[in-house]
């Protein structure tokens, strides 16, 4: 059984580039995997992307998160997105310097194709909320204060009680009034939250003509709105597959032949897409079976992509990522009823993933080597993976 480690260091702040996930688990994949090309020096083979580039992603990049259902896919999608256009910074009007909170946000648009029908927007606005309350627990922390969390809730029929926000012992000689009230805070993330644009295509003929007209969509918005995208995330990229092969009509292994022409043209339309907005390409997978099992991995981290050629061609970075089975909480008894009500439930309610990064390949050698872990819970990923820029 695979026993999680501590998570992995995260790099010094003053060295990350604008853009990265700001999750320290894959960061530091990305950055060890650049080293690795750099120490190897392999030549760069046809349509692989040279990684000769600064770390850690690039305008242009192409990544790819896949796993079975359930394994943090989709949660790392709404981090991105949340860390992507959330500002810079909060200053209160009229205020003195010192009377912000950085938000370590980019203030940019994501383009957000929601393929599975699967998007919740309560959940992302519940991240938020958690994320910006930690934000401001974390500036007054450092101002020497005192500043009781409230995470938020992010069910439709409960509310958030911040009625404790900005609230500070009786012997703190800080001035907090500045702090932002439960309105502001959740002013903050709905004004966010007009970044982020949302596309539904129901058929892959309707997503392909999306993305043919999405550079003159961005182009317009950053005229009209002042700000430009970052990223352009797929949830999943392969969701038409099945549907679109009921409709051809064709139950034969030759139904594989329409996947590859398909998945063409919509690395294709990316491609145009990248050359004229430089935009980070995200997107989702599933899985189909495991296969290759290697020794020294987890069993769930050798699933089969199921992503046509086409496709595996263009991804420059691929993570599979899966669910870490629930034996490994497993206890006695005894040490059932030794253990904290708290500590139990927290097994429970913030689980381990795990993940690896397949692709770049070196020399025929897979980044087999290289386990990262995370937790996911009710307010998204555990403050211990996250990156502050």
């Amino acid at each position: 059984m695979f026993t999680p480690r501590k998570p992995p260091s995260t790099p010094q702040s003053r060295n990350l580039p604008k853009e990265c996930f700001r999750l320290a688990f894959l960061d530091t994949a990305i950055l060890k995997a650049n080293e690795n090309f750099r120490i190897h020096n392999s030549p760069t083979q046809p349509n692989t992307p040279s990684f000769n580039d600064p770390p850690i992603l690039q305008p242009g990049d192409v990544i790819e998160f896949y796993g079975p259902a359930c394994s943090g896919k989709t949660t790392i999608l709404y981090h991105t997105i949340l860390t992507t256009i959330l500002p810079p910074r909060w200053t209160r009007s009229n205020e003195a310097d010192n009377a912000s909170i950085d938000l370590c946000g980019r203030g940019k648009g994501v383009i957000f194709f929601d393929l599975d029908g699967k998007f919740k927007i309560q959940r992302l606005y519940s991240m938020i909320l958690h994320y910006l309350i930690q934000r401001v627990s974390n500036t007054v922390k450092e101002k020497k204060g005192q500043y009781r969390l409230v995470p938020p809730l992010h069910k439709q029929d409960e509310k958030m009680d911040t009625s404790n926000v900005g609230s500070t012992s009786a012997t703190s000689d800080v001035n907090l009034d500045w702090i932002p009230s439960e309105d502001e805070i959740k002013m903050i993330a709905k004004s966010a939250l007009h970044k982020l644009h949302i596309f539904e295509p129901t058929i892959s003929e309707s997503f392909y003509a999306t993305l043919l007209t999405l550079p003159e969509y961005m182009m317009g918005c950053t005229q009209d709105e002042g700000y430009e995208f970052s990223f352009l995330m797929i949830d999943s990229i392969n969701s038409f597959y099945w549907q679109d092969k009921v409709e051809e009509g064709d139950q034969s292994a030759d139904g594989d032949k329409w996947k590859q022409k398909n998945s063409y043209y919509y690395v294709q339309a990316l491609r145009q897409i990248i050359q004229v907005t430089k935009i980070i390409v995200v997107a989702t997978n599933g899985v189909s079976m495991k296969t290759n099992v290697v020794q020294s991995l987890p069993s769930e981290l050798c699933y089969t992509n199921i992503a046509p050629l086409a496709w595996q061609s263009f991804v420059k970075y691929r993570f599979a990522l899966a669910k870490q089975p629930l034996l490994q909480y497993l206890i006695s008894p005894q040490e059932a009823v030794d253990m904290e009500e708290i500590k139990r439930k927290e097994f429970i309610s913030q689980p381990w993933f795990y993940g690896r990064l397949v692709t770049p390949v070196y020399n025929n050698i897979h980044n087999i080597e290289e386990i990262f872990q995370f937790r996911i819970g009710e307010g998204g990923l555990s403050a211990n993976n996250l990156v502050s820029p």
